[in-house]
């Protein structure tokens, strides 16, 4: 989970992917079947925007209760959101009628149960009802999303990371890497009954907190998280989830998704000629090699090959990979739009 967007991968051992499906193959004898989605405006970002904006339409641009904020805290919120007045969807952001606005939003006392509905109503789960609960036989996730089922009751697939917002909110609970998802909630409880000082106090007594800009939000992230994963995913609240940022000292992230999206498109004779040259290079210096594998990363049948000529390839495929993909990137954000953000202005 990002700022704008929020995304969800798994891989499909025993059933077909009707939608959204990624076919991976590292290597030439193992294909994987990639399950992958990514909600756009469903990051902690986004989804903070629309709560706002909504409460801001509901209101007809008076002052606004947001029920997530801490007890007696109040702050101001610019936007370009606007909602359809008849049928209250969102309207885009090129329409004539979103136009910038400045609001104050307000909550004079906590409201957990409140925060809770709404957040739910940002997964808008109902768009399931209108066709994919029907086209996919109920297979879906939310926002109208086909999803096949979780792969949480087999013994062959491991468990799910979370990473980035997710660990952050994981932290900032105070939570074991490992936990019940029903615990996010149980924390979230605790948070949501502070003010903005106490909440502030709290933050600063733990190892690794938030940034002051982003704590008037935690107890609306935290709620948000926890609806999204059993109300959205539709998770139990007994599954334990795993949030960690790093694994085995790797830093997780898009970036490796998006290598490895790369890699999976590049022709598999090159392994073949990582293999000749590692099989060339240990023949002049005269010592024995362990064979590489058809993986490109030199994974078979006994574990990891380190080679120093197959790792040097590697890396030059790797480097090159993700500057072509950030030249890429960077030539295509035309027209790019910033999501709206909210700054606390003062409190009461």
């Amino acid at each position: 989970m990002g700022g704008a967007s929020t995304q969800i991968a798994f891989f499909e051992p025993n059933g077909d992917v009707m939608a959204n499906l990624f076919k991976m193959q590292l290597g030439g004898a193992r294909h994987w079947n990639i399950y992958v989605h990514s909600f756009l405006y469903f990051g902690v970002n986004g989804a903070w925007s629309r709560l706002n904006a909504r409460l801001y339409n509901n209101g007809l641009g008076v002052s606004n209760i947001n029920p997530c904020l801490p007890p007696g805290f109040n702050m101001t919120f610019s936007s370009w959101i606007h909602t359809n007045p008849e049928k209250g969807f969102l309207l885009p952001r090129n329409s004539n009628q979103s136009i910038p606005y400045n609001t104050t939003m307000i909550n004079p006392k906590s409201d957990f149960e409140q925060c809770s509905r709404m957040a739910r109503l940002l997964l808008r789960k109902d768009a399931n009802l209108e066709w994919v609960d029907f086209s996919h036989d109920g297979d879906a996730s939310f926002a109208g999303v086909y999803q096949p089922p979780l792969p949480i009751n087999t013994s062959t697939i491991g468990g799910f990371l979370a990473t980035s917002n997710f660990a952050d909110i994981w932290e900032f609970l105070d939570l074991e890497e490992t936990s019940a998802i029903k615990k996010v909630q149980e924390k979230a409880r605790e948070i949501c009954e502070m003010d903005y000082d106490n909440l502030t106090k709290y933050n600063d007594n733990l190892d690794h907190g938030v940034h002051d800009y982003e704590v008037h939000q935690m107890c609306f992230r935290a709620i948000f998280v926890y609806e999204m994963l059993t109300t959205g995913y539709e998770f139990p609240e007994d599954y334990k989830i795993t949030a960690v940022d790093t694994l085995d000292h790797q830093k997780l992230g898009w970036c490796l998704g998006s290598i490895l999206y790369e890699i999976n498109s590049l022709p598999w004779n090159v392994s073949r000629l990582v293999e000749v040259g590692l099989k060339k290079h240990s023949h002049h210096h005269h010592h024995n090699t362990s064979s590489l594998s058809a993986s490109l990363f030199g994974w078979h049948s006994e574990g990891p090959v380190l080679g120093e000529f197959s790792i040097f390839v590697t890396a030059m495929i790797v480097s090159f990979v993700a500057i072509t993909t950030m030249f890429r990137r960077r030539r295509g954000r035309v027209g790019y739009q910033e999501i709206p953000t909210s700054d606390p202005i003062t409190q009461d």
